[in-house]
């Protein structure tokens, strides 16, 4: 399996599992149905770029299955999230705040689980444009 399968794979989940970390967070109180169509919608739009990336990517069968697992359990967390905090009719900043805590704590989960999955971090290339250039024909 080349390295470039890995990379991409992890960085899909990350991207989906990331999607789930920002369940519209309001400054006022939101009704309950508008609070959760959002979430429903963040939720809906991260399992499907992630079943797009997936399917981009060859991956070993049983990897794939565990990963699309974890992301539905993720989501499914999200939703009973959302749906408590909608519970009374209103969603404040509060409840927001741990409908994302929760959704955030799912991202750390499926990052650290699938870690080995994830890109080497790269050195900085440096400075672009005008400026780069200049250091670099200084340093050469």
């Amino acid at each position: 399996m080349s390295r470039l399968v890995p990379t991409a794979l992890a960085l899909a989940a990350a991207l989906a599992l990331g999607a789930l970390a920002t369940p519209a967070l309001a400054r006022d109180p939101v009704k309950g149905e508008e609070f959760r169509a959002r979430v429903e919608k963040r939720v809906t739009r991260a399992l499907a770029r992630l079943d797009r990336a997936l399917e981009r990517h060859e991956l070993p069968a049983d990897v794939e299955q565990q990963i699309r697992a974890d992301a539905a359990t993720a989501a499914a967390n999200v939703r009973a999230a959302a749906d408590q905090a909608a519970a009374d009719g209103t969603v404040t900043p509060e409840e927001a705040k741990s409908v994302r805590g929760v959704a955030r704590s799912a991202v750390r989960e499926g990052r650290a689980k699938y870690a080995k999955y994830l890109p080497e971090k790269k050195a900085h290339k440096g400075k672009k444009g005008k400026k780069g250039k200049k250091a670099r024909r200084a340093r050469d």
